[in-house]
C-alpha cells in the first residue's frame, strides 16, 4: 500500500507504531523460514483444495486463495527481501509514515505504578529498539491500551517523548476543561502534548457490531479451514494439533451473523463495498471537520489510532479500506492527512490541562486487566517486581547478572497486558494463565536462585532460549532507570 501510494504521489503520511517484540520477531531469521514453510504449506493445500472443490461454488474461492498465497510469498521474500523493518525505515526516511514505538512488551503501564521504576524501563526498552533498528525521531509513543495516568507524564517527558494519544475519556474529564474537545491537542503539566481519539469515527472502524467490519459481504473471520477439515486431512500440509485450529484460510463472507450458514466469498465485491465504506467514512468525517471548525480558532485535528491487526487479520478488507481512505482524504478539497509531528509544526500553541486516568478499554478504565480472575497474578506481578529491582545490589559475579537479567526478562513478559485481558474477558483464557504462570514461576524461580552462589551456579550461565526476540535486549537497569536518558 505505501508502495502505490508513493508511486502515485499520493501525500498521506501517517505515525506507526513497531512495537520491540515485533521488530525483534520480524528480525528473526528463523521465523522467517518457518513463514516461508508455512506458505509453502498452504500452497499444497490449496492444491489438494482445488481438487476437492473442483466444479463447486468455493472452486473461485479457492483459486482466488491461492494466487493470494502466491502474491504474499513474492512480495514478502523477494519484494522486502524477507526484512519488511527495512522497508518501513525506508518509508520513514520518505516521510511516508512517522515511525514510533510501545513499551517493551505491552504492559498496562499505570498498572506497574511510577515509583517501581518499571514504566521506565518499559519506555526506554521501547525508545531504544525504535533507535536502533527503525530509526526516526522519538518523538510519538504509544501507551499499551492507550492507558494513561498522569503519573506517567514526567516518566515520557524525560526520556525524550513528545506526544501521546489518549482515549476521549481523558479530554472529557480533563482539568481545566478540554475548550475544544478532542479537536486539539492538549500540554500535560511535564510539557507532553496528548492527542485525544475521535470517537464516533472510531467506533464505524473498529467495531463489528454497529461498525464497517461485521459487513454481510466481508470475509468471515471466524469460519477458518483449520477448524472445518478433518485434522488427517490437513495434516500432510500443515502442523494441526487434534481438533484443529485456525490457519488463516477462509472461503465464506460473514453473510449473517446468526448460524452457520455462510455463502461463499466474492472478494470482487467485498472489495467494492470497502470502497464504498471509506467513502462514507471520509464523508462523515468532514462533517464532523466542519462542525467543529465553526467554532473553534484552530483547525479542527480528528485522530484515529487502531490495533494494526485489525486491518487485515479481524477484518481482512481492512488494507484495502485504508487505502481508499487516505486517498480520498489526500484528495480533499477541505481536508488534509498530517502525523501528530505535522500537526504540531503548524500549530505548536496548545492549551494545558491534566488529562484524566483513562484507557480504550470497557468503560475508559482498567477493568478488563484489573479482575477478580487476575487479583493474584497482578499481586505476584508487584511483588517480584520489588524483588528483582531490590537484588540489583547484590549482584556479584557476571553469572549472576547473567542469572538477574533472564529474570527480568520473564518478567517483561509476564507483564504484558494480553495474558490478563484474555483470563478476565474468557477469551483464550487458559492459554492467557499458562502464559503468565509460565513467566512468572521461571522469574520467580530465578530470582529465589539469586540468593546464594550455589543456586546461581546450579541455573547456569546459558541464556534462555525460550524467549529468544527478548534475549536481544541489552537490559542493564542500572542505566534504564537512572534519571539521564541512556538511549539519548
Amino acid at each position: 500500500m505505501l508502495a502505490r501510494l508513493a508511486a502515485d504521489h499520493v501525500d498521506a503520511p501517517f505515525a506507526l507504531s513497531l512495537s520491540p517484540t515485533l521488530v525483534h520477531q520480524l528480525g528473526d531469521p528463523a521465523l522467517a523460514r518457518r513463514y516461508r514453510a508455512y506458505l509453502r504449506g498452504l500452497l499444497g493445500l490449496l492444491d489438494a483444495e482445488a481438487a476437492r472443490t473442483r466444479g463447486s461454488a468455493l472452486a473461485p474461492v479457492v483459486a482466488w486463495q491461492r494466487r493470494r498465497i502466491v502474491g504474499i510469498e513474492r512480495a514478502y521474500f523477494e519484494t522486502h527481501g524477507a526484512d519488511l523493518i527495512a522497508s518501513f525505515r525506508r518509508f520513514a526516511a520518505a516521510g511516508r509514515i512517522e515511525p514510533m514505538t510501545t513499551g517493551a512488551t505491552h504492559a498496562v503501564l499505570p498498572l506497574l505504578g511510577a515509583p517501581s521504576g518499571w514504566p521506565r524501563v518499559h519506555i526506554r526498552l521501547g525508545l531504544d529498539v525504535q533507535r536502533r533498528h527503525v530509526g526516526g525521531a522519538r518523538a510519538g509513543f504509544w501507551l499499551p491500551e492507550c492507558a494513561y495516568d498522569p503519573t506517567l507524564d514526567a516518566e515520557l517527558a524525560g526520556a525524550g517523548v513528545r506526544w501521546v494519544v489518549l482515549d476521549t475519556h481523558a479530554f472529557a474529564r480533563a482539568w481545566p476543561e478540554a475548550v475544544w474537545g478532542p479537536y486539539a491537542p492538549l500540554a500535560t503539566p511535564a510539557g507532553l502534548i496528548a492527542f485525544a481519539r475521535e470517537p464516533d469515527g472510531s467506533r464505524a472502524v473498529w467495531s463489528a457490531d454497529v461498525g464497517y467490519p461485521g459487513d454481510a459481504w466481508y470475509l468471515d473471520h471466524h469460519r477458518d479451514v483449520g477448524t472445518e477439515l478433518r485434522t488427517e486431512y490437513l495434516a500432510p500440509f500443515l502442523p494441526v494439533p487434534a481438533g484443529g485450529a485456525p490457519i488463516g484460510l477462509r472461503y465464506h463472507r460473514v453473510t449473517s451473523r446468526d448460524g452457520d450458514d455462510k455463502a461463499p466469498y466474492d472478494p470482487e465485491r467485498a472489495a467494492g463495498i470497502a470502497e464504498a465504506h471509506a467513502r462514507d467514512f471520509v464523508d462523515a468525517l468532514a462533517v464532523r471537520a466542519q462542525a467543529a471548525a465553526t467554532v473553534m480558532d484552530r483547525p479542527p485535528i480528528l485522530v484515529y489510532a487502531f490495533d494494526a491487526e485489525l486491518f487485515g487479520h479481524w477484518w481482512f478488507e481492512g488494507p484495502v479500506w485504508l487505502e481508499h481512505v487516505l486517498r480520498r482524504v489526500a484528495a480533499h478539497p477541505t481536508l488534509a492527512i498530517r502525523t501528530p509531528t505535522q500537526d504540531l509544526a503548524l500549530h505548536p500553541v496548545v492549551q494545558r490541562a491534566r488529562p484524566a486516568a483513562s484507557s480504550w478499554g470497557a468503560g475508559g478504565h482498567l477493568e478488563a486487566w484489573v479482575h477478580p480472575e487476575t487479583v493474584r497474578q497482578q499481586h505476584r506481578l508487584a511483588v517480584l517486581g520489588e524483588r528483582l529491582l531490590a537484588a540489583r545490589s547484590t549482584l556479584a559475579t557476571p553469572a549472576a547478572r547473567r542469572v538477574h537479567e533472564n529474570a527480568v526478562r520473564h518478567l517483561l513478559a509476564a507483564q504484558a497486558s494480553d495474558w490478563t485481558f484474555m483470563i478476565s474477558r474468557g477469551t483464550a483464557a487458559a492459554y492467557g494463565r499458562r502464559r503468565i504462570e509460565e513467566h512468572l514461576h521461571t522469574a520467580e524461580r530465578l530470582a529465589a536462585a539469586l540468593q546464594t552462589d550455589a543456586g546461581v551456579r546450579a541455573i547456569g550461565a546459558a541464556p534462555d532460549r525460550s524467549l529468544a526476540p527478548l534475549d536481544r535486549w541489552a537490559i542493564d537497569l542500572d542505566a534504564l532507570l537512572s534519571r539521564a536518558s541512556s538511549i539519548s
